[in-house]
């Protein structure tokens, strides 16, 4: 073993780190809460931004909400507000109907296409890529006979409360868990109960007299804020009643014919032990936020893994939470998990206190051990892109036409890629074929 370290000891080179001057400007992918909140705390600190969207206006979610969480405040007030401030900044840029198609680069340098909403394709480049995309509601078709009138989802419901509650609606019912925990959503969504709690509130406090009943499996609260607020919404008269997973309240219709619809909901309460039938005008489902759909093509498209459900996850969510796969490309927001808009505001400062701490070196350094490619090896099959789990070596088209391209600064040396290329086009630096083999042939001889 000794005469074979020797051997490959001889063999080796001098070896630097790999090294590249970051481009202090940031892409954030979506101009919700949590992508807007990023871009406001990196443009005060002098970083470049542009915001892609894909639809024609910034908000996200946010837009179709009343009340703010926790609150109750008006979200026009607060999005206004955000968006104002941001349009002053004169190093915020915003390209609306616009998608990513593209993401090629290392970190601090990364080359990402953009096609714009007349489909002319742009490329730009950025030191550090956030993925804002946040989540969408999944819409409880065929459950406690929801049909978008008198049994809404609480997004509707907040849009009835802009406008005003109707006067003839005497009594509420909101249902927990409309989908979520589920064989569909298995996951709890986190922010469901304490949307129906603030929204409770908010009705009890504009008009004493309706009868507010919050129908429940669990209820989570996510701390003492929340505990608080439930303590408050039985003190203020809205009733909580524990229904069994295997045992949902039925809604019936009775009547639809009067000036408000009457709806009757039976349930098997497990606080009271007893059958309960209510008697309501609206009923309320609190449904659960699920993955975008273009989210899995989105995450191969920055490089980034998804978990079984479809959000994009951190490398080691315990040990080092906020830190993903790719040391450039963060995700923040309900992209990551279902947040509540105070949690992407939070998330959104950590988002950005990490990728300044990126970006204000004066150079980002890598190892010194990395994968290198023989152009003229290469053919480009692409096995070692699909391979690396770091995505650091992409297959890419050029003027010389498409090769395999290594990117140091993200590389860890692992040297899958190098194991499984068929072409033996890739070798590690300080692992190169010819250090092994000294080795071999020693052990051999």
């Amino acid at each position: 073993m000794i005469r074979a370290s020797v051997a490959r000891a001889a063999k080796l080179a001098p070896l630097e780190n790999a090294r590249v001057k970051p481009e202090r400007r940031v892409l954030i992918i979506g101009a919700g809460l949590a992508g807007l909140s990023v871009a406001k705390e990196l443009t005060a600190r002098g970083f470049k931004v542009l915001v892609v969207e894909k639809t024609e206006a910034a908000g996200g979610m946010l837009r179709r909400h009343y009340l703010m969480l926790p609150g109750p405040h008006p979200t026009e007030d607060f999005l206004a507000k955000l968006l104002d401030d941001l349009e002053r900044s004169s190093n915020m840029e915003f390209m609306f109907g616009a998608e990513v198609t593209s993401v090629a680069g290392e970190t601090g340098a990364y080359e990402v296409a953009v096609r714009d909403r007349s489909g002319k394709e742009l490329k730009i480049t950025a030191g550090a890529i956030v993925v804002a995309t946040g989540a969408e509601e999944f819409m409880p078709v065929g459950l406690f006979s929801f049909n978008g009138n008198d049994v809404v989802t609480q997004t509707m419901f907040e849009s009835l409360l802009r406008k005003g509650l109707n006067p003839v609606i005497r009594s509420i019912a909101m249902i927990q868990c409309a989908g979520g925990r589920s064989e569909k959503v298995p996951y709890c969504s986190r922010i469901c109960c304490m949307t129906a709690i603030k929204n409770a509130l908010w009705v009890k406090e504009q008009k004493p007299t309706v009868d507010v009943s919050i129908l429940f499996r669990d209820l989570y609260t996510g701390g003492p804020i929340q505990e608080r607020d439930i303590r408050t919404a039985a003190e203020k008269g809205i009733k909580f009643f524990r229904y069994e997973k295997n045992h949902p309240p039925v809604v019936r219709r009775e009547d639809e014919g009067g000036t408000a619809p009457i709806l009757r909901i039976v349930v098997n309460d497990i606080l009271s032990k007893a059958r309960k039938e209510l008697e309501c005008n609206l009923v309320v489902l609190s449904n659960p936020l699920v993955p975008t759909q273009d989210s899995r093509s989105l995450s191969s498209i920055v490089g980034l893994p998804v978990d079984r459900y479809g959000f994009m996850i951190d490398h080691y969510v315990r040990v080092k939470p906020s830190h993903f796969v790719e040391k450039g490309v963060f995700v923040c927001g309900n992209a990551h998990f279902p947040l509540s808009p105070y949690e992407c505001k939070i998330h959104a400062f950590g988002t950005a206190s990490r990728i300044a701490n990126l970006l204000l070196q004066d150079e980002l350094k890598g190892n010194a051990i990395y994968s290198e490619v023989d152009q003229t090896k290469c053919i480009a099959c692409g096995h070692c892109e699909t391979v690396c789990p770091y995505g650091a070596i992409k297959v890419i088209q050029d003027d010389k036409g498409k090769k395999a391209r290594s990117f140091p600064v993200n590389c860890l040396g692992c040297g899958t890629c190098a194991a499984g290329c068929p072409m033996q086009a890739i070798s590690m630096r300080h692992f190169t074929d010819e250090q092994i083999n000294s080795q071999i042939a020693v052990v051999a001889s």
